[in-house]
């Protein structure tokens, strides 16, 4: 947060930060967001995307809403992650009314459609599903670090759906290695990454097999 406040100039009108991270999948902690906003000009808007935070396990994530009344600040959610509707394209911004009138006369007409509002809607009161979703991905993600230190592969603890993993070596070769055996991961190689990959945490059974791959890829054993 240091090196973006150095960067605010006179000419600085709106700051994006995504909490939690991608692709890091790390996050910005309650008392490190006051302390960033505590200093951040009036005349400065802030956005907040929140496209990972139903997958949230830690008890020091900022409450945004909270400081929507008193700070020029927007919101951002999805129902692309945990509520499965990535194929929708349904998301939604909260932010105070002046704030939502500025945005209204750039969106799109007709930029939602019908069946994607009724899916939202939903979704929204489908907890069971939610749920689900957030027990399968905190299950899952504590087999991996379990099989991944037991591998001695290092990796990013994450507060989101996936995993930033060091593969400890080029990227994109693991990546176009794994892909031959059905297992589709992300190289990191555009963010900076030239040795990470990114895994989003499946099923039991998928993860099982991503660790099977990536063993026969990497030349690793337990």
């Amino acid at each position: 947060m240091g090196a973006i406040k150095k960067r605010i100039t006179k000419k600085t009108k709106l700051i994006f930060i995504s909490n939690p991270n991608n692709p890091t999948g790390t996050y910005l902690t309650r008392l490190e967001l006051d302390d960033f906003m505590r200093d951040l000009p009036q005349n400065i808007m802030l956005v907040l995307d929140e496209a990972y935070d139903t997958f949230i396990d830690v008890n020091d994530f900022p409450s945004s809403l909270s400081y929507i009344r008193s700070r020029n600040l927007i919101v951002l959610k999805t129902f692309s992650k945990a509520y499965g509707l990535a194929g929708l394209r349904v998301g939604f911004a909260v932010a105070r009314p002046e704030f939502s009138s500025y945005m209204e006369i750039a969106r799109q007409p007709f930029n939602v459609n019908l069946l994607a509002q009724a899916a939202a809607t939903a979704a929204l009161d489908d907890k069971a599903f939610l749920n689900k979703t957030r027990r399968t991905i905190l299950e899952g993600k504590a087999y991996l670090y379990d099989a991944l230190s037991k591998l001695g592969i290092a990796y990013v603890p994450s507060v989101t759906n996936f995993i930033l993993i060091d593969a400890g070596r080029d990227c994109v070769g693991v990546f176009k290695e794994m892909l031959k055996y059905g297992v589709i991961v992300r190289d990191m190689k555009q963010y900076g990454f030239k040795n990470f990959i990114r895994v989003t945490i499946g099923t039991k059974k998928e993860n099982q097999r991503f660790i099977q791959v990536l063993k026969k890829v990497l030349q690793v054993e337990c």
